[in-house]
């Protein structure tokens, strides 16, 4: 008899774990490129290296008024930097430096290390850009309060990254869907120096204090210009 109980017990936690499976694991390094769509529909693109690492990412893109912004978590004391640069005349000028929006690069809207993960429980499959995947869900909210709610969309195959959606509704106000699509991510074993190269220093980029430009209505507009 208690070996019986022992077999269903056992089956009953299968089931279970089948249910409500973690979220994979994903390389501490690796590129991808991304396609961002915002709730307003309007679209931006980016090739993305990511370093979980040492605690950086760059986002190269030609949609934005800057070519290539590189956030240094470990920067300034540990209170991170972002440096917005341009690139002209085959060399890279760095424009200006802003404090980070995320504590940490887990917490960066692509990452695939983002604190919450663990709680990932499986919501079905879909079909994503012709691609078969398992959906895992979670939440990514401030206490009780509802802010967030994710959904990572990885292939039944390669167990790799498909899409992110990020469903935003800070407060319970919901604002729309934030979707991020990764396209030939490839997980890597070291990442070029280059890639961090800021270049040449214009604007404040070699000053203490950020820049007086950073959360500006003209400023942030230039961030929105990622988006066509």
């Amino acid at each position: 008899m208690q070996k019986s109980i022992n077999v269903v017990l056992l089956v009953l936690a299968t089931a279970l774990l089948s249910c409500n499976g973690q979220a994979p694991t994903f390389p501490k390094m690796w590129h991808t490129f991304e396609t961002i769509t915002n709730f307003n529909g309007q679209h931006g693109s980016a090739e993305v290296y990511f370093d979980e690492t040492n605690q950086r990412e760059a986002a190269f893109s030609n949609t934005s008024a800057y070519s290539l912004v590189i956030t240094d978590y470990k920067a300034n004391g540990g209170n991170g930097k972002v440096y917005y640069i341009k690139i002209y005349g085959g060399a890279r000028h760095c424009m200006l430096w802003c404090e980070p929006d995320t504590p940490t690069i887990c917490d960066a809207g692509d990452s695939l290390c983002q604190p919450a993960m663990p709680k990932a429980t499986n919501d079905g499959t879909a079909v994503v850009n012709g691609v078969e995947t398992t959906i895992y869900k979670w939440g990514d909210n401030l206490g009780p309060i509802p802010m967030n709610e994710l959904y990572l969309y990885v292939s039944d195959k390669t167990k790799k990254p498909v899409q992110m959606i990020r469903d935003l509704h800070p407060f319970g106000k919901e604002l729309g869907n934030l979707t991020i699509d990764y396209t030939n991510f490839e997980e890597l074993s070291s990442i070029p120096a280059s890639v961090w190269d800021i270049g040449s220093y214009k604007g404040n980029c070699n000053t203490p204090e950020p820049s007086d430009q950073c959360g500006s209505n003209q400023f942030m507009q230039q961030i929105k210009n990622l988006f066509n």
